[in-house]
């Protein structure tokens, strides 16, 4: 039996088709019509009478990455992500290195990657950083690469030694030698030497299996002193993992110059067993989260347990155990006379070293969540820590970065501040102010936050705190109003000056039983009179925008206030007078909309647009006349996402040679920025950059037109890129 379809009709609006606007396909001018395919749909569509020149060679306008916000706190193999060198912390989100200028908060940036950066290491006296990756999707083996931290200018790559990722890396303070750990089942251990002469650098040995569980890290031991077993000992490390904890001795049976000899490796699992909640039994670690090597004593390292328990570990043996919290020591950091360790839930403990004894004692503890003005729980997902300035610098696992100072023999007079602001969780929103250097962004963590485009820095008290996962978000025209999708059904309408949710409207299901789904998209009509949503319940709907003094609100635009479409809407343009908006499906079909204000009404629009006629504002959708070129060779219709075009698009004023030409810049499934002039007609006219690891979800011009900002969903990173003109 059939299900009664729940759908209803529009109220018809009975406009006749405008000859001045739009023509019925019989009498196009036949020159003018273009067939066109997007994805798997081909469609007709009509050119300009005047086409502008110069769109088949790629723009004179390059884009540079001036600035990255947040901290890749969200990845579980990539630990001990946060260093520092002189006034520069070092630190990767996505597939960029950033090197991040705590005086004078500017950045620079090593983007020789194609993937995610999985590990990180800096080479103990030369200025040298080693950086590893994911493998490309099966497209190439993961790549290790070495480059110069002062020049970011790439020294060497090493690919096609491991498999799956770069697990870790570690350079050896004693032997300069440098340490990975490969993703494979059996985390097996692969040592380079960088003064290899030849041109590929092959492992001078390597040793599997290191395990068959999870390997969390590698750490390399400062202090090695004589300690050895049947052979010169060279180096020696730690790993821990999912209920693994070994110590590994690596030992030159020839006995001759670093990186000539013949290398064994010999391994002492470490038993551990923490105190139990009634101190009388005793049981096995789950799994070990940090490790440290500890310089002043040979041999020894400190390490924290999912028990909460912290084992001095020397010589193979576990020496002293500390019950130091209630959950998981995730981190631990050597402080000189010292170390510094933090909980799962933000606690830190400092020990100091008792030399007389070769003990630690706890001399000072807090919370990383006292701190008001740093956003989230604060718990660390990285430490490092400048033993001359006595700061600590904390990656968290919200994606923020900030600093604490220990210059105090108090623990209350401990402060913290905010360096660097991020999400933790994938970024869906994007919008930026139409006349001011602001944009805002939105994601599955609940926050909705405020960015300037010129300082860098996060806006204070314009940051909203929610249980949504936000899916979308746009600017009303005039900056007064934002209106924010979630993946519930939700919009949400937020006053710009006080940063407060004004208006909540609720999306009801199509049906009974229909599940709940997300809002696609959002777009202002150019007089902001009327917001469309775009659902993926395969509907449109309109709402008018209603603002009486400061307080704003959203009614229905007409009484069954719903266009159904065929597929899920993902993206919305207006025409410049706001009587037409077309909408784009995830079916590939563009569907044209009449809307009539006066009778509060709407209605398909079935006829050839004509571009000679009307003008269409705003970032334009991804199928068109205008946008075909935006498709690379071998895409299909899902691989690019979004695209933005610059605010100066009359496309009359390319035909002077001195005018500021309008460029279009796309994003794709592959963490790709494309720039192109526009319209873009011309897949090969284009330039592309790299930095975003997984698709980029949105591209945004800034307000003047001299900026682009960009999110990458999945690496969490929030981008802005400078626009370079070149003449």
């Amino acid at each position: 039996m059939k299900r009664k379809s729940s759908k209803k009709k529009l109220k018809s609006s009975r406009i006749t088709p405008n000859k001045h606007l739009s023509q019925s396909i019989d009498e196009t001018d036949e020159a003018r019509k273009v067939n066109l395919r997007y994805g798997s749909r081909q469609y007709t569509a009509l050119a300009p009478t005047e086409v502008p020149t110069g769109l088949n060679v790629p723009p004179q306008d390059d884009l540079k990455l001036k600035y990255v916000h947040g901290f890749n706190g969200h990845y579980s193999i990539c630990r001990n992500n946060l260093l520092k060198r002189d006034e520069e912390i070092i630190f990767n989100v996505a597939g960029v290195i950033t090197l991040h200028n705590v005086n004078d908060n500017t950045q620079r940036h090593f983007t020789e990657h194609t993937e995610d950066v999985t590990a990180v290491a800096i080479h103990p006296t030369l200025p040298l950083m080693a950086t590893g990756q994911r493998d490309e999707k099966g497209i190439r083996l993961p790549k290790i690469c070495i480059w110069n931290f002062e020049t970011l200018e790439l020294v060497q790559e090493i690919e096609g030694f491991h498999q799956c990722a770069i697990y870790h890396l570690a350079f050896s303070t004693n032997t300069g030698l440098l340490y990975s750990c490969a993703g494979d089942t059996e985390c097996t251990l692969l040592v380079f030497d960088l003064n290899c002469k030849k041109k590929t650098m092959k492992p001078i040995f390597q040793y599997s299996p290191i395990s068959k569980s999870e390997v969390f890290g590698l750490v390399l031991c400062e202090n090695i002193g004589s300690n050895g077993t049947n052979g010169q000992l060279v180096d020696e490390f730690i790993t821990y993992g999912m209920k693994h904890l070994k110590t590994w001795e690596v030992l030159d049976e020839n006995n001759i110059n670093v990186g000539e000899g013949k290398y064994r490796v010999h391994g002492h699992l470490i038993p551990t067993t923490s105190v139990g909640p009634k101190k009388t039994k005793t049981k096995v670690e789950k799994a070990f989260q940090t490790a440290i090597s500890v310089p002043s004593w040979p041999c020894t390292y400190i390490v924290g347990a999912n028990s909460g328990t912290i084992y001095l570990i020397q010589y193979h043996q576990v020496k002293k155990r500390f019950n130091a919290f209630d959950t998981a020591c995730t981190c631990a950091v050597w402080t000189g006379d010292g170390f510094i360790a933090t909980s799962l839930r933000g606690e830190w403990i400092k020990f100091m070293q008792v030399n007389t004894k070769k003990q630690f004692k706890p001399v000072m503890n807090g919370t990383m969540n006292e701190f008001e003005h740093i956003l989230g729980t604060g718990s660390a997902h990285a430490l490092n820590y400048d033993q001359e300035s006595k700061q600590l610098y904390v990656g968290s696992h919200r994606s923020q970065i900030y600093q604490m100072d220990f210059d105090h023999d108090n623990d209350s007079n401990i402060t913290g501040e905010l360096i660097l602001n991020g999400h933790s969780n994938e970024i869906w929103g994007l919008a930026t102010h139409p006349t001011r250097p602001i944009f805002v962004t939105s994601a599955y963590d609940g926050l909705i936050c405020c960015w300037d485009s010129e300082t860098n820095l996060p806006i204070p008290n314009k940051t909203i705190e929610t249980k949504e996962r936000f899916t979308c978000m746009t600017f009303s025209n005039d900056g007064k109003l934002i209106a924010a999708g979630t993946a519930s059904s939700k919009v949400y309408l937020i006053d710009f000056d006080t940063f407060d949710i004004v208006h909540k409207e609720t999306i009801k299901k199509a049906y009974k039983n229909a599940p709940i789904e997300q809002v696609g998209c959002v777009c202002f009509n150019p007089k902001d009179s009327l917001l469309v949503v775009g659902h993926f319940n395969s509907s449109v709907y309109l709402f008018n925008v209603i603002q009486k003094g400061r307080k704003s609100y959203l009614t229905k635009f007409c009484k069954n206030n719903r266009c159904q479409k065929t597929s899920a809407c993902t993206h919305l343009q207006f025409s410049e007078d706001g009587k037409l908006f077309k909408s784009l499906g995830r079916d590939y079909d563009i569907q044209y909309w009449s809307v009539d204000y006066h009778r509060h009404s709407v209605q398909q629009h079935t006829y050839l647009v004509d571009p000679d006629k009307v003008k269409f504002v705003g970032c334009p959708i991804l199928a068109g006349w205008d946008t075909q070129g935006i498709s690379q060779r071998g895409m299909d219709g899902t691989d690019i996402n979004t695209c933005s075009v610059t605010r100066n698009t009359d496309l009359r004023m390319t035909s002077s040679p001195n005018a500021d030409k309008p460029l279009l810049v796309c994003g794709d499934d592959f963490g790709k920025i494309w720039l192109h002039n526009y319209p873009a007609i011309d897949c090969n006219a284009s330039k592309s950059f790299t930095g975003h690891s997984a698709f980029v979800v949105d591209v945004k011009w800034s307000y003047d037109d001299e900026k682009v900002i960009s999110i990458g969903g999945g690496d969490q990173g929030v981008f802005v890129w400078d626009r370079q003109r070149l003449e």
